[in-house]
């Protein structure tokens, strides 16, 4: 967003001019309230009439322009106040000077006004007034930060062990990251989200190593806190995965691995075990105390019905294979016993 401040965003000036009116009395003996009251709505209806389109066409066309597609004009008026303030930004100093004085003079024309003095007049724009190029940098900052600390945080999660960097030759170098949570590891805390939005919004108010984020809405679970252990991965493959562990008491195991119900199954010891979706996009599990394994297996969704037709067809393909070459051969017996 700096960036593109700098690079492709022109500068804008804005001319602005200021009008103080009195409304026409009819010259007898009235109040200041009522006097300030009439000057005041006034302000107000002439404020809406410079607003118009009309009263900007004809500002435009006076000026040699075909529109005012380049220019935003905009009017000002207090309640509480005689003052309008009539403000025009465009790319050209000059055309918004120009355009502010334009289009203040049509208040000069309405009937109802006994007077409309130009209290500033509109004068050339030495500095721009846009875009604030400052505050875009402040922003592109706080939103770069912001990226860059989901990012690590998110590496870590995925168990991102190595970067890959290029040193001064230009050669790629493997750098190895300490932070990464590792293949799987027990929680101490365990933090509720109704929604995903709440979900996201957790993962950077905890530290991933020591707590997780579980929607308990969507989940039907109770989770276990307390267990502690090293869980290791021992065989990975892209539809198996095989992990080793010991615990003191049961827990929360979170898995640095995508969460996907369709397809994948997860064993403790051989037998199925349900699992859920934790920290927003990772696995999580409820693991006993003591020394067990616990697998997970990937089976494609349909799969033994592709294996059903799969295995119809080859029969089929094979009974017609045996069947012609019982028809060739038949054939060739009856041309040997006619000749």
């Amino acid at each position: 967003m700096g960036v593109v401040s700098f690079t492709m965003m022109d500068n804008t000036y804005t001319a602005t001019t200021s009008m103080y009116i009195l409304a026409k009395t009819d010259g007898g003996q009235t109040s200041y309230y009522n006097d300030l009251s009439a000057s005041q709505m006034l302000s107000n209806d002439i404020a809406t009439l410079l607003d118009s389109d009309s009263v900007k066409s004809g500002a435009a066309k006076e000026l040699g322009l075909s529109s005012l597609a380049d220019y935003k004009v905009s009017v000002t008026s207090e309640t509480t106040t005689r003052v309008i303030s009539l403000s025009v930004t465009g790319a050209s100093p000059d055309g918004a000077n120009a355009m502010a004085n334009s289009v203040s003079t049509v208040a000069q024309d309405v009937d109802a006004a006994q007077a409309v003095n130009v209290i500033d007049k509109a004068k050339v724009p030495t500095q721009p007034s846009g875009p604030n190029r400052k505050l875009y940098i402040a922003v592109a900052a706080l939103a770069g930060l912001f990226v860059a600390v989901a990012i690590v945080v998110l590496l870590d999660m995925l168990n991102t062990r190595y970067l890959i960097r290029f040193d001064p030759a230009g050669q790629p170098v493997a750098e190895l990251r300490a932070t990464a949570n590792g293949p799987a590891w027990f929680v101490q805390e365990v933090v509720d989200a109704a929604t995903p939005e709440e979900e996201i919004d957790a993962l950077g108010r905890i530290d991933t190593k020591t707590a997780a984020v579980i929607n308990t809405r969507e989940f039907d679970i109770r989770p276990l806190i307390g267990g502690e252990g090293e869980i290791r991965l021992e065989e990975y493959r892209p539809n198996y995965l095989r992990y080793e562990y010991t615990a003191t008491a049961p827990g929360t195991a979170i898995f640095s691995e995508i969460y996907y119900k369709d397809g994948w199954t997860a064993y403790i010891d051989g037998i199925e075990t349900p699992y859920f979706r934790a920290d927003y996009l990772l696995r999580g599990m409820e693991l006993p105390a003591g020394t067990h394994t616990v697998e997970w297996r990937f089976r494609a969704p349909g799969w033994n019905t592709v294996e059903g037709v799969t295995l119809v067809a080859s029969l089929t393909i094979l009974a017609g294979i045996i069947a012609t070459v019982i028809l060739v051969l038949r054939h060739e017996r009856r041309q040997k016993t006619q000749a």
